[in-house]
């Protein structure tokens, strides 16, 4: 399984299992920490990359936005 199949499907995990907003969210951001070296926060509605190991890629944008998509009820 590749490092954003991984992702998605913790991700994915965390938003079935649901919770407090704050909680989902520091999940989430965990996620993309441990999986894909993107240091993430949750700001204007929206997920921002505050730092990553290289630019992202091609790959790295569809995973995070598709994280943002799964996201988007917990973000205020």
């Amino acid at each position: 399984m590749s490092a954003h199949a991984g992702a998605l499907e913790a991700v994915e995990r965390i938003v079935n299992r649901g919770g407090e907003a704050s909680d989902v969210r520091d999940a989430v951001t965990g996620v993309l920490r441990e999986r894909l070296g993107f240091t993430t926060r949750f700001e204007d509605g929206g997920l921002v990359i505050v730092a990553g190991p290289d630019e992202p890629t091609a790959a790295d944008r569809a995973t995070l936005d598709r994280v943002a998509l799964l996201t988007s009820p917990y973000v205020g």
